[in-house]
């Protein structure tokens, strides 16, 4: 049992590392299938600094702080914007699904498979959004068992490396996520532009009388309308009573 779920969740990792790493392509942004994979860039180790000439040690803790922080907070907007985008996906397609016998109404097969195309787009920002929100590794802040014979000063320098790491590596994702965003927003707003003009396309196009048109033919095929029009069949009457003889006619002239 074991085997098949883990079979299951790699092979839907790997069909959807690929199609989030098409999309960004797509996109134009430069990234490789293994940052895909790591759900981060890879730009290079963090230099540890070398504090041995610090004069303020104090003051560039607290700096390392603010730079941690900083991060932190930039995740936070990127993510409330990605919120704000898939809720907005969501709901356009769930309008599209709601009512899709009537949106799917079109003249032409140009239209149905310009439509239909704009519908794949917001799906595959809808699944770009899932991976944003996949569960990704984070750099975080450890004190271990080396750093508790510290003298304080030396403690002070391994934090300020500890919190310029974590910043680095922060952003990192940050960046990964923020591309992730806009690889969506793109995709979103394709599709969203490709249903709308078809949409008013066929608006503006339709005759009212075609429409008219096709209802009435519909309403003449439909056989359980016309038998629930027609009313069930009553049964023979009384045989009437036979009526009176006509008058005799002229009688016809000779040739």
């Amino acid at each position: 049992m074991q085997r098949a779920v883990d079979g299951f969740f790699n092979a839907r990792k790997f069909i959807l590392d690929r199609l989030t790493y098409a999309a960004i392509r797509l996109y134009g942004i430069e990234c490789t299938l293994a940052e895909v994979e790591a759900r981060a860039y890879r730009t290079g180790l963090q230099p540890v600094l070398n504090l041995d000439d610090a004069k303020d040690l104090d003051g560039l803790l607290a700096a390392a702080k603010d730079r941690h922080k900083e991060a932190i907070d930039r995740r936070g907007f990127v993510s409330d914007k990605a919120k704000t985008l898939i809720t907005l996906n969501s709901a356009l397609l769930a309008l599209l699904a709601a009512f899709l016998p009537k949106v799917t109404d079109f003249d032409s097969l140009w239209a149905s498979l310009v439509f239909f195309g704009g519908v794949l787009l917001l799906l595959k920002a809808l699944l770009v959004m899932w991976v944003y929100f996949d569960i990704k590794s984070e750099t975080v802040m450890v004190l271990g068992q080396e750093d508790v014979g510290l003298d304080k000063d030396n403690l002070k320098k391994s934090l300020i490396n500890s919190y310029l790491c974590c910043q680095y590596a922060t952003d990192n994702v940050t960046d990964y996520l923020a591309d992730l965003y806009k690889t969506a927003r793109f995709l979103f707003l394709t599709g969203f532009m490709l249903v709308f003009v078809i949409f008013s396309t066929n608006y503006f196009t339709r005759s009212p009388t075609t429409d008219a048109e096709k209802v009435i033919q519909q309403l003449r095929a439909d056989p359980k309308l016309i038998e629930l029009l027609r009313g069930p069949k009553g049964e023979q009457g009384d045989r009437g009573e036979r009526g009176e003889s006509g008058a005799k006619g002229e009688a016809a002239l000779p040739k």
